[in-house]
């Protein structure tokens, strides 16, 4: 990812990111991944790719279904930051093209559980709509980067797509003393699909 503007968002800008891992899509089967979504950049003399590597998080996971709601448990944990968490995902589909998910994040290592309420809708053959808001047992720890809200809009064609949020933005509701980013400060991403 390559910014062509100035903008500059302390909390999270990276150049690039990655994950591997084993997934077997059917229910009631377990698997593993290992994903770096940290500050990755590419010239950056105090935090090389190495030692960056140590910054990644290591998952196991556990896919079900009750009933129409389908459930993931996931245990993760990033070593350089001693930072434990063990979460419960839920997925309802309203129709096929809507749904309404929940994370709930209890953290093992920190006095901390987050709550995700999140909707997905599609309008029409190719625009997406997508929200949600966060939820945490003690407002006093929440840090500067973690969100109240986020919002998705996409258009998505067969081989392009084009997307604006503010999903990894540190938001906060009008009416919180402490200010976060606003409308404007969201992101666009634009995807190309090229066959060759």
């Amino acid at each position: 990812m390559i910014d062509t503007n100035n903008y500059e968002n302390k909390y999270y800008q990276p150049n690039y990111y990655y994950s591997f891992g084993y997934s077997n899509w059917h229910t009631d089967t377990f698997g593993f991944t290992y994903s770096n979504y940290q500050n990755n950049l590419f010239l950056n003399n105090q935090n090389p790719f190495a030692s960056s590597f140590l910054d990644g998080t290591w998952g196991l996971n556990y896919k079900t279904k009750f009933k129409k709601i389908s459930l993931k448990f996931n245990a993760s944990y990033q070593p350089s930051h001693n930072r434990a968490i063990i979460s419960m995902n839920s997925s309802l589909k309203i129709n096929k093209n809507s749904s309404i998910d929940t994370n709930y994040l209890h953290y093992i290592t920190y006095p901390q559980d987050r709550l995700e309420i999140s909707a997905k809708t599609k309008i029409g053959k190719k625009f997406y709509i997508e929200g949600g808001i966060y939820l945490y047992s003690d407002r006093k720890l929440q840090k500067d980067y973690e969100s109240d809200y986020y919002y998705k809009f996409k258009y998505k064609a067969e081989k392009f797509s084009i997307e604006y949020s503010n999903k990894y933005q540190n938001t906060r509701w009008p009416w919180r003393e402490e200010k976060g980013s606003t409308f404007l400060k969201g992101n666009f991403k634009v995807s190309f699909i090229v066959t060759i």
